[in-house]
C-alpha cells in the first residue's frame, strides 16, 4: 500500500533533473544553431572571395557575404579573417569566422565558436595570371 505524498515526493526529487536536462539542452540547440551559422557564413564568404575578380573586391564581397549569413542566423558579434594567399588563379583561400556565445542566464559563462572554410580560387573569374 502506498503512503500518502509518495508521489509529491518523487515530484520534488525529479523535477529538478528534468528541468537541468530542458535548459541544458536548449544551450546545446544554441550552441548548434551558432556553430551552423557561423560555418555558413563562413563558407558563404570563402565562396565570395574566390569568385572575385581582385583582392580588394574579395575581401569585400566576402565580409558582405559573411555579415548577411551570419546576421540572417542570429550570430552574435561574428569576425571574419582572410588569407588570401597570393590570389592567383586556382590558388587556396582560407575563410576564418570567429563568434562568441554567451551561455546561462546571466551570461557570464562564454564558448568561443570557430569556422575554418579553404576554397580555390577560380579560374574563369579572376585575375589573369602574372607572367
Amino acid at each position: 500500500m502506498r503512503s500518502r505524498g509518495q508521489a509529491l515526493v518523487e515530484l520534488a526529487l525529479t523535477l529538478p533533473v528534468l528541468v537541468f536536462l530542458a535548459l541544458g539542452g536548449a544551450e546545446f540547440v544554441r550552441i548548434a544553431v551558432t556553430r551552423a551559422g557561423l560555418d555558413a557564413a563562413t563558407a558563404a564568404a570563402a565562396a565570395a572571395a574566390a569568385r572575385a575578380s581582385s583582392r580588394t573586391a574579395a575581401e569585400t564581397e566576402a565580409s558582405t557575404a559573411f555579415d548577411g549569413v551570419a546576421t540572417g542566423y542570429g550570430v552574435a558579434a561574428p569576425m571574419l579573417s582572410l588569407d588570401l594567399g597570393d590570389f592567383e588563379r586556382g590558388g587556396k583561400l582560407t575563410a576564418t569566422g570567429e563568434a562568441t556565445l554567451n551561455l546561462g542566464f546571466d551570461g557570464t559563462l562564454t564558448m568561443r565558436v570557430l569556422s575554418v572554410t579553404t576554397a580555390r580560387i577560380e579560374d574563369w573569374r579572376s585575375r589573369a595570371p602574372t607572367p
